[in-house]
């Protein structure tokens, strides 16, 4: 039951990994794409500043939308930092779990070799 329990508890930790690296990879992702756009944004604000206003309100459209990309990769960030934290605590946990367990298994070996020993005691008396 420990070991299903213990396969179980890892197995959600290794999900939340899982989920951690896609979050990563999106922020990644995320934030290539932020300044890819900022770049070229940088070079159609000067186009816009020369041209008319409708050019200009069209650039403060797509500053918004790389402020709303800029929110977004925040909020990833945010969320993977708070999975991180989650599978750390997890992981304390099965860490706990396991010490209680090899505790308990090294009480039972002491059981059995103070057994083993009084059977050989028995014998012994036995044989004399």
């Amino acid at each position: 039951a420990y070991k299903l329990k213990l396969d179980s508890i890892e197995a959600a930790l290794q999900e939340s990994k899982r989920a951690q690296q896609e979050q990563a990879e999106e922020i990644e992702r995320l934030s290539a794409e932020y300044e890819r756009k900022v770049l070229e944004e940088r070079g159609r604000w000067s186009e816009a500043l020369a041209s008319s206003s409708s050019k200009e309100s069209q650039v403060d459209d797509e500053r918004r939308a790389l402020a709303d990309m800029a929110s977004k990769a925040q909020q990833l960030a945010e969320e993977k930092s708070i999975a991180a934290a989650a599978a750390s605590r997890e992981r304390d946990g099965v860490m706990r779990e396991c010490n209680m367990l090899k505790e308990k298994v090294d009480q039972e070996q002491r059981k059995v070799h103070k057994a083993e020993a009084l059977v050989e005691q028995l014998r012994g008396e036995i044989a004399h």
